[in-house]
């Protein structure tokens, strides 16, 4: 008896694998985490892409601590009264400071590389979906601020395949 995954069974396992890689892609970062301890992930568009992410943290093995979105008229989930609701990341960034250990990025294409590398310079672990950058000049700034910040990067994909 064979068992198949379907498409939404491998992108919340995919989800979950990419959210622990950005802890455990880092062996310094590996290290100074407890087995059990939970990450704080805070996110940035809360759209259908970051409304997805959000309640697979909620129902996952992770704390969502804080959501942002541009769009104050947008309709949302229901968040939980213990999740922070920001309008700009920026703000969202200086004051969840030291409760954030991760940030996801799911803000429109033109914005990914700005969120991200405003999350890196402050020592944040980023999740963003694709496309990470606008332009190749833009992908080497990110991939020096990881380097320099020494924090784990990883660009998300909704990617699909089929068997024919």
């Amino acid at each position: 008896m064979t068992s198949r995954m379907n498409r939404r069974d491998f992108l919340r396992a995919a989800t979950y694998a990419g959210t622990s890689l950005l802890v455990l892609g880092d062996s310094r970062s590996a290290s100074s985490y407890q087995a059990n301890e939970k990450l704080n992930i805070a996110i940035v568009g809360v759209g259908k892409r970051g409304t997805y992410h959000a309640r697979t943290i909620l129902s996952g093995s992770h704390n969502l601590v804080a959501v942002c979105d541009a769009n104050r008229n947008r309709p949302t989930f229901r968040v939980p009264s213990e999740v922070s609701r920001y309008q700009d990341f920026r703000k969202m960034l200086d004051e969840m400071h030291r409760r954030i250990d991760a940030v996801l990025v799911a803000t429109t294409d033109h914005n990914h590389a700005v969120v991200s590398a405003a999350a890196m310079k402050r020592g944040k672990h980023v999740f963003c979906e694709k496309p990470a950058a606008h332009d190749v000049a833009e992908a080497r700034a990110l991939r020096h601020i990881a380097r320099q910040k020494k924090v784990a990067t990883q660009m998300g994909n909704q990617g699909m395949a089929s068997d024919s």
